[in-house]
């Protein structure tokens, strides 16, 4: 099974493909497929919960 790096979605039998190889020294490597045609990216992850902010360097 492959899963498009874009999108997040499986890559079906007929669908044409890429793929992008990154050597390692240390082990196998790691292949990345992606849809051949432009595909919808996933959309960034929403943020649930309030985050706490202390101005940079400011006292107070």
């Amino acid at each position: 099974m492959r899963i498009c790096a874009r999108c997040d979605r499986q890559i079906q039998g007929h669908e044409a493909y890429e793929e992008q190889h990154w050597p390692s020294m240390s082990g196998p490597g790691r292949v990345a497929y992606r849809h051949a045609v432009d595909c919808q990216r996933r959309p960034p992850p929403t943020q649930t919960a309030p985050t706490q902010y202390r101005g940079y360097g400011r006292a107070g």
